[in-house]
């Protein structure tokens, strides 16, 4: 335990983190089945047009102090007292950046604003109070990923349990909405317990918090842009979208029933769930990040661009290794996959997830150039417009394309926006790292990647087998296989060295349990 608490190697931590999101892999696929079946799309709809609304007094509560308090713990990792003094300013401006926001929100709700989405949007209060306790930043600058991850998967864990326990119906709604930010203010708590040994004390007169301002506003730019991605297309396909439908239930005893539902619902409920399975698939990649953005702010500090630039052309193959795969791999199974993970009344989330796919390896990039280079370098003047115009453009189509296509419409504005935010960092990057270089050293990936999609399309089409569980698990392992083969046969050396290096891990434990 204490070496999981202590250890700071990058591929440790990569590890780490790593293993977490293949936990939060993992967890929709337990969860995911289970809501979509007992709370349906219109509920699911609810919910995430109301957490949508809550983001943005939760993005205002926390400003732009992620990222930046991050990488200030990062640049004075030798200096505790200094951390400590960092930390505490950080801690005063998240206080009166919450204190507002809750304050705003408690308004709104008591002047009914929200209608028929008040009691979720009371109970997400909590989301809001818990970026106060959320102190990850620190934890992260410090490298300590073990950690954080053993905090996590425990209670998501206990969430789990509660929804799978309390959950059952549609009616339930209200505590699905409890038990999801529970999570997150629990989570934020019990890292509290572990930061008294980190940090020492501090003299009121050393606490300048004023001289975060600046800095952190200049981020919080960049970070409201992202949010366009994140939550105003849900925001807007909840405005725009206007009517009810008729959904026909069926009851145990076969009695059928028609129910009428606000067709902006229905379709939050499709678009959240289809951007939930490419955000599982996203979470691999981007995982690598996370860890990254400490270890390249050292390697900034320290004077050591050729290594920062190494680091990046690796983070850059790595992430079309598993990003092309990803992406075409969701686009081939899509139709096997989610008429039985989804359930009925989610017809739409198959060409969703189509739509959505290709933003696993655009972001992927982006995540490489903008948090891996452009964040350690200081270049927050150049994220910020790339992230900006990016803003901009989903906005744009998004008022555009809702209101002929819906839930399509948004999806199309995501993918779009997202390849130009891109797009944009590799100009800014484009003397400092070839895109000409890292093709010549990914090729090999699109390659392969054709050629599987290729074999899983043509498999699904000649075989014409009904959706079910074990035909998308055979589809997966023939996509995988031929994927991996081919880039043996091609000689990739990331791919052999990779393997070489966990084969030989692998093997020397194996002989020990078998002595």
């Amino acid at each position: 335990m204490g070496k999981i608490l202590k250890g700071k190697s990058a591929k440790r931590n990569y590890i780490y983190n790593l293993l977490y999101q293949v936990f939060l892999f993992i967890v929709p696929l337990a969860t995911t089945p289970y809501i979509s079946r007992v709370i349906g799309p219109s509920g699911i709809g609810q919910y995430s047009f109301s957490y949508s609304i809550t983001s943005y007094f939760v993005l205002f509560a926390s400003l732009g102090f992620g990222y930046y308090a991050q990488r200030e713990i990062a640049r004075h990792s030798q200096d505790r007292h200094a951390q400590s003094v960092i930390f505490f300013e950080i801690m005063i401006c998240k206080l009166i950046s919450t204190v507002l926001s809750m304050g705003i929100n408690l308004i709104l709700i008591y002047t009914n604003v929200y209608n028929e989405y008040t009691l979720l949007m009371k109970l997400l209060l909590i989301n809001i109070a818990s970026t106060f306790f959320d102190i990850t930043f620190f934890f992260q600058g410090r490298e300590e990923f073990g950690l954080i991850a053993i905090i996590n998967v425990l209670s998501k864990t206990i969430g789990i349990a509660c929804i799978f326990i309390f959950v059952k119906n549609e009616d339930d709604l209200w505590l699905y909405t409890f038990f999801q930010s529970f999570v997150l203010i629990f989570s934020s708590l019990l890292l509290w317990a572990f930061l008294i040994k980190r940090i020492g004390r501090v003299k009121l007169s050393e606490l300048h918090f004023k001289r975060h301002i600046v800095p952190t506003l200049c981020l919080f730019i960049p970070t409201i842009a992202t949010s366009v991605y994140t939550m105003l297309d849900k925001t807007l396909i909840g405005l725009m979208i206007e009517g009810n439908t008729t959904i026909a239930e069926t009851a145990p005893d076969g009695t059928i029933t028609t129910i009428i539902k606000k067709t902006s619902d229905i379709e939050n409920g499709y678009y959240e769930q289809s951007e939930k399975v490419v955000k599982m698939a996203m979470a691999i990649i981007t995982s690598l990040g996370t860890v990254m953005i400490p270890r390249n702010s050292k390697e900034v500090a320290e004077g050591h661009e050729e290594k920062l630039i190494e680091n990046i052309y690796k983070a850059l193959r790595f992430t079309f290794l598993l990003g092309v795969p990803l992406t075409l791999g969701l686009i081939a199974t899509a139709n096997s996959f989610s008429p039985w993970f989804f359930g009925t009344g989610f017809e739409k989330v198959p060409y969703l997830i189509m739509i959505f796919s290709p933003i696993v390896l655009i972001i992927g990039l982006s995540n490489v150039l903008g948090l891996q280079y452009l964040i350690p370098k200081k270049n927050d003047g150049k994220f910020t417009i790339a992230i900006t115009s990016g803003a901009i453009i989903n906005l744009c189509l998004n008022l555009i394309l809702i209101r002929f296509y819906k839930s399509y419409g948004a999806a199309i504005a995501s993918v779009i926006a997202e390849f130009s935010v891109t797009t944009i960092m590799f100009i800014f990057v484009r003397k400092e790292i070839s895109f000409l270089k890292m093709l010549k050293q990914c090729y090999k990936y699109i390659i392969s990647g054709l050629i599987m999609f290729g074999v899983v399309f043509l498999t699904q089409y000649f075989l014409k087998l009904d959706a079910n569980p074990l035909f998308t698990m055979i589809l997966v392992l023939e996509g995988a296989c031929t994927y991996f083969l081919l880039l043996f046969i091609l000689r990739d050396s990331a791919f052999i060295d990779g393997s070489k290096k966990i084969i030989g891990k692998l093997i020397p434990h194996i002989k020990k349990k078998n002595k």
